[in-house]
């Protein structure tokens, strides 16, 4: 079963959406997540400028690939329940071959669609595709307020079959402790240390990549996968090229020519064999020798 998770960037117009659904069909997914998603056909800018794209027509696309079977969270999924929601343009969409079933959730007035949870109905598997917004200057304390709620979900979940990946936009190490504490690095690495939730690059032995670029090129982008989780974990790559796609990497080549990417940052995927899924095979199996 492989899952996939992608920052596939929202200022795209439709052969670029066409591109990275591609890429997502290559790549083989049968659940993916896309975050800096949105079902509206544009936003107003903080400059006042309207800003087009066409990432509302990513779930068409999709389904036109076998991923059919659909969940989203956006702050339009909320309106009408009477709370006061900070706008927030960007969402998630979780896009199966096959059944999924959303888990509603209540996260922080100022981070809806930032955190997507599935059931896959065939495996059992809990999935989560999120995303933690690039808040920075006088809003940077709504990163350590999201962190600590998600913390709690991480929890939450620790005795179940679950993986929870996308865009966490933090890195594992920073340079001073109290920079960790307000980006959150020091909770995500506690995940790993002391609360048993496995990296699948170390779970593999995989050399760990980076995910993003814009400068310099960062790793901020995971997959965790729970304590409760008791099948094998098999594979994950966060490849750049994918056949003749460019999906991610440095913007420029060695000698200053754009690349074509198509996105900042790179799909990330990990393969699993959930055990559920294995000892369904397995006693049909069984039933199909009986017969």
């Amino acid at each position: 079963m492989r899952i996939l998770a992608w920052n596939a960037g929202w200022n795209w117009g439709e052969p670029v959406v066409r591109a990275q659904t591609a890429a997502v069909d290559a790549l083989g997914a049968d659940v993916a997540f896309f975050s800096e998603w949105s079902p509206v056909r544009d936003r107003l800018t903080s400059a006042g400028t309207l800003r087009a794209s066409s990432g509302y027509l990513r779930g068409g696309h999709l389904a036109d690939i076998g991923l059919g079977e659909q969940c989203q969270e956006h702050v339009t999924d909320r309106e009408g329940d009477g709370r006061p929601w900070t706008t927030q343009h960007w969402g998630i969409l979780a896009a199966s071959r096959e059944p999924i079933t959303k888990t509603t959730l209540m996260p922080p007035l100022h981070a809806p669609g930032s955190w997507l949870e599935v059931t896959h109905q065939r495996s059992g598997l809990t999935l989560v595709g999120l995303r933690m917004p690039a808040w920075e200057g006088r809003s940077i304390y709504h990163r350590r307020e999201l962190w600590e709620w998600m913390f709690e979900q991480f929890q939450r979940l620790t005795s179940t079959q679950a993986i929870v990946m996308g865009d966490f936009n933090t890195e594992m190490h920073y340079a001073s402790e109290s920079r960790a504490q307000t980006y959150g690095g020091d909770l995500l690495r506690s995940l790993t240390r002391e609360h048993g939730w496995r990296d699948p690059y170390d779970a593999t032995r995989t050399t760990k990549q980076p995910t993003f670029w814009h400068r310099s090129s960062r790793r901020i982008d995971y997959a965790l996968v729970s304590p409760g989780f008791y099948g094998s974990i098999d594979a994950v790559d966060a490849p750049t090229q994918v056949g003749d796609l460019v999906t991610s990497g440095p913007s420029r080549t060695e000698d200053g020519k754009p690349r074509g990417r198509l996105a900042d940052h790179a799909p990330l995927i990990i393969e699993v064999s959930p055990a559920a899924v294995a000892e369904t095979v397995m006693g049909s199996s069984r039933s199909a020798a009986r017969t």
